[in-house]
């Protein structure tokens, strides 16, 4: 009786443990980096223009500058996919800007460039997102930027969603 009951008590104590680790499941996590730790000046000639804060990097020049940033991140494999991604831009001017950006998905010469333009208002922010669909794939993977600051607009933090399959 006694050889019994332990069986059915060790039983009932391995059984939940042995589902929890067979069942699937999915979180997602968000990862945000300030833009003073993975942009700078994309050339020598723009280091005098771009200014890194600690709160963003900025064109503080006479004239538009380029901007390189290579986000870190995680290894992507199929456990674990980058659903979307952004960069958020500042106006600290006074008028409306066109602002060009980049997201250039990939590994040196396997990468592929994405454009947008968009409008950022005067004395606002305007985020730059981009969806895996909206590129044409499943995922992205190693994400870099590069951007065409005016005068006055600063790129103040990047960020993405990171979908992870856990427990299978």
């Amino acid at each position: 009786m006694r050889h019994t009951t332990a069986l059915a008590l060790a039983t009932l104590i391995a059984v939940p443990l042995v589902s929890a680790d067979a069942a699937a499941e999915t979180i997602r996590r968000f990862v945000v980096q300030n833009a003073t730790g993975f942009c700078q000046a994309a050339l020598p000639v723009f280091d005098g223009q771009i200014r890194k804060r600690p709160t963003a990097v900025a064109n503080e020049g006479t004239s538009n500058a380029f901007v390189s940033c290579s986000m870190q991140g995680n290894p992507v494999d199929d456990n674990h996919l980058i659903d979307d991604i952004a960069i958020v831009l500042y106006n600290r001017g006074a008028g409306d800007v066109s602002v060009t950006c980049n997201l250039i998905d990939g590994f040196q010469a396997g990468a592929t460039l994405h454009p947008k333009t968009l409008v950022v208002p005067a004395g606002a922010r305007e985020f730059f997102v981009w969806t895996p669909s909206e590129i044409g794939r499943t995922e992205i993977d190693f994400p870099n930027f590069n951007c065409n600051l005016p005068v006055g607009v600063e790129i103040g933090y990047g960020y993405y969603y990171q979908t992870y399959e856990i427990g299978s």
